[in-house]
């Protein structure tokens, strides 16, 4: 079993554990990650973090940074900054995620 990274065990203190085993059906070819806040009502928040099954561990690793610095900014900005969408039918707000490779500068 791998070890998990920094800001997964940070999140993880935080009560926010990153899935790879409930990768939902409506992800596209090219998402590798999904960030949901869901909202019931009660003035609580349920967050998840999923990542697609079999990403190895540097990817695991940087998807952590990743959902930490964004539910960080959710907290702090609001939902806009980062394009978070509401979605009515789960009553909360979605992020997906993908991979890629930046030219070199």
């Amino acid at each position: 079993m791998d070890v998990p990274s920094a800001a997964e065990r940070r999140l993880a203190g935080r009560g926010v554990i990153i899935h790879d085993d409930e990768w939902p059906d409506i992800a596209r070819p090219e998402h590798d990650g999904f960030a949901q806040i869901i909202d019931p009502g009660d003035g609580s928040l349920r967050v998840n973090f999923l990542i697609r099954p079999g990403t190895g561990p540097e990817d695991r690793a940087a998807f952590a940074e990743w959902a930490e610095s964004r539910l960080d900014r959710f907290f702090e900005h609001g939902p806009e900054p980062d394009g978070w969408h509401w979605v009515e039918a789960v009553g909360g707000w979605q992020l997906w995620t993908r991979w890629m490779q930046m030219p070199e500068l």
